[in-house]
């Protein structure tokens, strides 16, 4: 879930004070239950849909789209 807050974050491992591998996050593919769509007009809206997937668009921007609507959400 760190890819989703911030793409570019990098996790570094360290033991006994050297760092021993470093792993560069990207966003996931998708995300359940944790954004709500921006669209007045959805059916999650209206209905009260809960854990809507929203799946990814565009990495770079770290644009994700319902699953529902189609509605784009930028993080």
């Amino acid at each position: 879930m760190l890819g989703l807050i911030d793409p570019d974050v990098t996790i570094s491992y360290i033991k006994d004070g050297e760092r021993i591998n470093k792993v560069s996050l990207t966003p996931p593919e998708t995300v359940t239950g944790i954004l709500a769509c921006k669209n007045p007009r959805c059916i999650t809206n209206q209905e009260r849909i809960h854990n809507v997937t929203f799946y990814l668009v565009d990495a770079k921007s770290n644009q994700y789209a319902c699953e529902y609507c189609d509605a784009r959400t930028h993080l």
